[in-house]
C-alpha cells in the first residue's frame, strides 16, 4: 500500500513539473481486476500457518476475498475505460475504476480513519471463544 501512495505523490509532482513541456500526467487507480493473481491469495494461508496472522488471513479470505473476486472488473472492461481516458481531450488528474465504488472507495474515504480501522479490525481480529 505504501508503494501505491508513493506513486500517487510522484505522479502529482511529475504532473506539475512536466506542464512546462506540455506533458500531462494522470493517475488511473483500478480496483480489483479479474486476473489469476487472486488465486495466490487463496493459496497463501499455508505460508502463515505458524504466525499470529493466520486467523486474520482466513477471516479475510472468508469475508472479503470471495466478494472481491466476485465483483472484480474484467480486464476488457478496464481496458475500454482506460482507452476513453487516453482519448479524452482534457482528462481529469485522477480516475478510480472499480465496481461497487461507493462502498469500496467513496464511503471509506468519508469515514474518519480510526473509525474505519476499528471497523476492519473488529471483523478481522475478532476473538473466538
Amino acid at each position: 500500500m505504501g508503494s501505491k501512495f508513493a506513486v500517487e505523490g510522484l505522479s502529482e509532482t511529475l504532473r506539475r513539473e512536466l506542464m512546462l513541456y506540455g506533458i500531462d500526467v494522470i493517475v488511473i487507480g483500478p480496483g480489483a481486476i479479474k486476473t489469476p493473481i487472486w488465486n495466490k491469495s487463496i493459496d497463501a494461508a499455508e505460508k502463515y500457518a505458524d504466525t499470529p496472522y493466520l486467523k486474520s488471513l482466513v477471516l479475510f479470505q472468508e469475508k472479503f476475498l470471495k466478494g472481491i473476486i466476485k465483483s472484480a472488473m474484467p480486464v476488457e472492461e478496464l481496458s475500454k475505460k482506460i482507452l476513453k481516458v487516453i482519448d479524452h481531450r482534457k482528462p481529469k488528474s485522477r480516475y478510480t475504476f472499480l465496481n461497487k465504488k461507493f462502498s469500496s472507495y467513496t464511503l471509506p474515504n468519508l469515514l474518519p480513519p480510526r473509525f474505519l480501522d476499528t471497523s476492519i479490525a473488529k471483523r478481522l481480529f475478532k476473538k473466538t471463544s
